[in-house]
């Protein structure tokens, strides 16, 4: 019995499985378990609303569990996993969360890794997301260009119907810009949850100014296709619009309201050269 008490003061991180015989005078040892050191984060990485957090393997007894507690100072979010990689979720994107690891074992839990710098959780701008909808005016079908996040279609296909797959912007958004010729431009941003069945309504456009557009025709370097450059001005003001002609799009908002596009001509020769703004009424000219 004094062996036991002075093994348990010498080492008090050791729990010794083992029973003692039936006059306490005989011991039958098992094999110490010891509760885990203390682990460290040797790798931070996030997500959409999660933090991901991997520990070094503390060497000691066999590691049951793994609980990453992460805090924004006024709520804590805890992940258990049981192997070294612990994920802690229902987090808010844009938020700042210091967080560290504890490590468990049969013989008890670690004390705390040491606290991690902020760590923001956002969706990483590589993810791509399916986005789909509908474009109309008052329920007719409307024949538009589609353009989210870089990402561009036609909604002509008589339902004024769009499906692309679209980068997450580093905010965490989506941007649906929508023209069309006799209607205001559309413009909004949106959760990724919103923008994988969104309906796009339409309106009249009530720009009551026209737009200065400035239009040269060049050959191109490639047979059947014209250089189309201009300038989108207001009052000599450099305007920051979407120039479409024949498929080819691009913005001219470079700061001089600039644009260059080399496009292919339609069946019959010709340039359908169509320019959006908000708050201006939609521009279109068809070149031959």
């Amino acid at each position: 019995m004094k062996l036991w008490i002075y093994l348990a003061l010498l080492m008090p991180n050791l729990a010794f499985a083992g029973d003692w015989g039936e006059d306490w005078g005989t011991m039958t040892w098992g094999v110490p378990l010891v509760i885990p050191s203390t682990p460290q984060i040797t790798k931070i990485d996030y997500g959409n609303e999660e933090i991901y957090l991997t520990v070094s393997d503390s060497g000691s007894s066999p590691i049951t569990s793994y609980t990453a507690t992460c805090t924004d100072g006024t709520t804590q979010y805890t992940g258990t996993s049981t192997t070294s990689r612990v994920t802690v979720s229902g987090l808010t994107n844009g938020v700042g969360y210091s967080c560290s690891v504890t490590a468990t074992s049969a013989a008890g839990t670690s004390t705390p890794s040491t606290t991690s710098p902020p760590i923001v959780p956002a969706i990483q701008p590589a993810d791509w997301i399916a986005v789909g909808g509908n474009v109309d005016f008052e329920g007719i079908p409307i024949c538009a260009l589609v353009l989210i996040n870089g990402q561009r279609q036609f909604s002509c296909d008589g339902n004024g119907r769009y499906d692309m797959e679209v980068p997450v912007a580093a905010s965490g958004m989506i941007t649906v810009q929508v023209f069309a010729d006799g209607f205001a431009p559309f413009n909004q941003i949106v959760t990724p949850d919103q923008a994988a069945a969104y309906p796009v309504a339409m309106a009249q456009d009530q720009g009551s100014r026209s737009l200065d557009v400035g239009a040269t025709y060049a050959p191109s370097a490639t047979e059947g296709r014209l250089t189309v450059s201009g300038s989108i001005t207001i009052g000599g003001t450099p305007v920051c619009a979407l120039v479409l002609a024949n498929g080819q799009s691009m913005f001219s908002c470079g700061g001089s309201g600039q644009y260059a596009l080399d496009v292919p001509l339609d069946q019959d020769g010709n340039v359908t050269l169509m320019v959006f703004a908000a708050g201006f009424k939609p521009y279109k000219v068809i070149a031959d």
